[in-house]
């Protein structure tokens, strides 16, 4: 045999023997595993992404249950996110007709807004998405059937995302603070919002919808939730601040009528003052008057 073919046999031989080694060396042994399911989740556990319609399946899969089946469950709360868990229900209670009513009732009590203030339930301008949401569709085949009352940011993920808690935050918490409405011009119904940053002449705290005839108790309920709101034990702040509740329209006398909306403000006393700074969780600092 030619001496130059007889080298290039061995040649090609010596390769092939390396490629089936070298295949050899790379062959991994072992077994594929599931990845585990998470656990229900817990109080305070939070949502890596928002509760916008597009992230939940057909409601039709819920088996006609109130909530929605995120793709994304709650988990560790880290870096950012954009809702948290306020209370987990098991299937009975969360099939009740007043689930949201529950539901929003503890959203509520865990970021501590008071529930109601001398009968009135004033409603801060902090709006939150209350939701319920069911087990992901895995949860759900492992077995898992809880549900869950959510608090998160506005609706359709307009808000920015938390990096604090807000339980117990109420009102110190700045996601509250930035919700904060104030004005130059409050009229009922008609007024033209200013950024609370800026020197304004009132801060519009909350409102709400009341058959609370009394013009009177109107008043008071608005100062204990300015109280609250302001974290003051004199909400008028020794006379430099004027607390009041504004209706819309007022009630008919002397029967019970629909509700009205009234709206509760603190404005400087003196005319020809002006706020300089949201009143929310002031506590002991100093009166943002100008």
């Amino acid at each position: 045999m030619d001496r130059r073919l007889s080298g290039a046999i061995l040649l090609v031989a010596a390769l092939v023997t390396l490629a089936v080694s070298a295949g050899a060396r790379s062959t991994v042994s072992g077994e594929a595993f599931a990845v585990p399911v998470p656990p229900p989740p817990a109080v305070g556990a939070c949502f890596p992404t928002a509760f916008p319609p597009e992230l939940a399946t057909d409601p039709a899969a819920s088996g006609g249950r109130p909530g929605v089946r995120l793709r994304t469950g709650p988990g560790a709360c880290t870096g950012s996110w954009y809702g948290e868990v306020v209370e987990v229900y098991d299937e009975t209670a969360a099939g009740a007709e007043d689930a949201y009513v529950d539901c929003f009732g503890a959203a509520l009590r865990y970021v501590g807004l008071p529930e109601a203030t001398g009968g009135v339930a004033w409603q801060p301008f902090f709006r939150p998405t209350i939701e319920l949401v069911l087990p992901t569709r895995r949860q759900a085949a492992a077995g898992q059937d809880w549900t869950a009352c959510a608090i998160g940011t506005d609706p359709y993920g307009a808000g920015a995302p938390w990096t604090t808690t807000v339980a117990g935050g109420w009102p110190r918490n700045p996601v509250f603070s930035a919700a904060a409405r104030c004005t130059d011009d409050y009229a009922p119904a008609s007024y033209t919002g200013v950024d609370c940053s800026r020197p304004h002449r009132t801060e519009v705290l909350a409102e709400t919808w009341t058959q609370v005839e009394s013009p009177d108790e109107l008043d008071a309920s608005c100062r204990d939730f300015a109280t609250a709101a302001a974290l003051l034990s004199d909400p008028t702040a020794g006379g430099r601040l004027t607390v009041s509740a504004v209706r819309d329209e007022a009630p008919a006398a002397g029967r019970v009528g629909p509700p009205t909306r009234a709206a509760c403000l603190a404005t400087p006393t003196d005319p020809a003052a002006v706020l300089t700074a949201s009143l929310l969780g002031l506590g002991d600092a100093d009166l943002p008057l100008r």
